[in-house]
């Protein structure tokens, strides 16, 4: 139960009404992370897209960004500093080599993947709820 905070009339003082109570701070926190690990899955399936584009549009740019990839993930398992999120890590170097031209490329792809992703998924609930 959260502590609420009474002011001389009894009344929930200011002080209480903004202050969090753990259970509302711990959703705050969950809601948090399951932002960012959306946030990652969605960038790892850009990195794959875009891999996929650069291999045939830029093969040699595309053994560049898979090295960085690679360089990546291997200083994240030394723990190097810097490199602590390897999908930040990542995205910074890999921003650094890629023209704004591929990047924004692979997102309209992304985009592309991501609602043809849905559609099955949306047939799919249309189909059990015109069966059910």
């Amino acid at each position: 139960m959260a502590n609420l905070l009474l002011n001389h009339e009894g009344n929930k003082s200011e002080a209480a009404l903004r202050m969090p109570s753990s259970e509302a701070a711990a959703r705050q926190q969950a809601e948090m992370q399951r932002r960012i690990r959306k946030e990652k899955e969605t960038f790892l399936i850009f990195t794959r897209v875009l891999m996929k584009y650069l291999e045939t549009k830029d093969p040699p740019l595309y053994i560049r960004v898979k090295s960085i990839i690679k360089d990546c993930a291997e200083r994240n398992k030394r723990h190097e500093p810097g490199y602590e999120s390897v999908t930040t890590s990542m995205k910074g170097k890999i921003k650094e080599v890629v023209s704004k031209a591929h990047w924004s490329r692979a997102k309209v792809y992304l985009k592309r993947f991501l609602q043809q992703r849905k559609k099955p998924a949306q047939q799919s609930a249309a189909q059990s709820n015109w069966i059910g």
